[in-house]
């Protein structure tokens, strides 16, 4: 849905399609808050078709708000496959970096819940 609004909505407006991720953040958000104090959280599960996925439709959301903000604005279209090669390079590396971080986040995340939910059952 954000791929599809960030090339249909005209100019810096285009932006409103990054408004598609809060419902599924506080979504998100709200279940571990209240599951945490049930159940460790779970082992990160990684599906490769499904993150390359995400990953594609990603990508053509940020290009279609690159094309829409950047480019309509100053009619500067020589710049677009340098601005298409730097979002894409930067994207990945922060994927990985965020990726990784956040996996080694969640196991820590998810041995303090086991070792806090043992302590309480010992009691």
């Amino acid at each position: 849905m954000g791929a599809v609004l960030a090339w249909t909505i005209p100019g810096v407006r285009s932006l409103l399609s990054l408004l598609v991720f809060f419902p599924l953040l506080i979504g998100i958000a709200f279940g571990q808050g209240w599951s945490k104090h049930y159940a460790p959280r779970p082992k990160p599960i990684i599906l490769p078709g499904t993150l390359a996925i995400v990953v594609v439709l990603e990508l053509i959301q940020g290009v279609g708000i690159l094309y829409n903000v950047v480019l309509r604005q100053t009619s500067n279209f020589e710049l677009f496959p340098l601005l298409i090669g730097g979002a894409i390079a930067g994207g990945l590396l922060g994927a990985f970096i965020g990726g990784t971080g956040a996996v080694k986040k969640m196991n820590r995340v998810r041995a303090s819940d086991t070792a806090r939910l043992e302590a309480e059952l010992e009691d």
